[in-house]
């Protein structure tokens, strides 16, 4: 299994605001509603924050459920440790889609089941992580 990726962080094009040469997510955005509502910034910096802070292809930068089930299928051994955290646009993404076809075709072939990676023994060997 592999999953699509975040999305990659994003920069406001303002350079004085608050949210000036931070990198953005969406959480940022939360903030920055937050922060338009009580007067601390402009309707132009809360835009700013809101046109840039997700600037791609990907999931929720959030850590919400796509990136806690991407964690999760790793933990489990449904996916490579580390591939899952690969962002959806970033370059290596290319190279770790090839690596995940292959690392299935091997398996496949033989007729594995991949039931049967998801066992009580592996998920008592990968509970601590």
């Amino acid at each position: 299994m592999l999953y699509c990726g975040s999305i990659m962080f994003g920069r406001c094009a303002d350079s004085t605001g608050p949210f000036a040469g931070r990198n953005l997510t969406i959480q940022d955005v939360f903030e920055a509603v937050g922060a338009y509502n009580a007067g601390k910034i402009s309707l132009e910096q809360f835009k700013d924050v809101e046109d840039h802070a997700c600037p791609g292809a990907g999931a929720c930068g959030g850590q919400f459920t796509a990136n806690t089930m991407a964690t999760a299928y790793e933990m489990l051994g449904m996916s490579p440790m580390g591939w899952n955290g690969v962002p959806a646009t970033d370059p290596r993404k290319d190279e770790v889609a090839f690596e995940s076809g292959q690392a299935g075709d091997g398996p496949l072939a033989q007729g594995d089941d991949p039931a049967l990676l998801v066992t009580r023994k592996a998920s008592r060997t990968r509970s601590p992580a």
